[in-house]
């Protein structure tokens, strides 16, 4: 029995593994605006860097977005998700923005 459950976490860590790689990390990179004028700031820039790495550049310093599954994003410090929403073409056109413990709950910043 223990030998059937390790065989099937090794297995689906190795899917979530492929997956995570299989996605086009380029595509969620660039210049966001924030639409809600509560927030101190007005835009963000989204990096990618060695082709997997996706930065949030701040005015107060950078934040490394970890990949969760297609389209989602966390924070782990600050307990924060980034959702990335797509038009009908599937392109990335904005990111919902939930930071539970700042009393954040989706603030929407709109790719340009």
């Amino acid at each position: 029995m223990k030998r059937t459950v390790f065989v099937a976490m090794c297995i689906l860590l190795a899917f979530l593994a492929k997956a995570e790689r299989n996605i086009n990390r380029k595509e969620y990179a660039g210049r966001y605006v924030l639409s809600s004028e509560e927030s101190m700031i007005s835009e963000v820039e989204i990096t990618i860097q060695n082709d997997s790495i996706l930065t949030v550049f701040l005015p107060v310093g950078e934040i490394i977005l970890e990949y969760i599954e297609k389209d989602c994003f966390e924070v782990p410090q600050y307990g924060a998700t980034a959702i990335f929403e797509r038009d009908e073409k599937q392109e990335v056109t904005a990111c919902r923005i939930s930071i539970p413990m700042a009393e954040i709950k989706d603030l929407i910043a709109v790719k340009q």
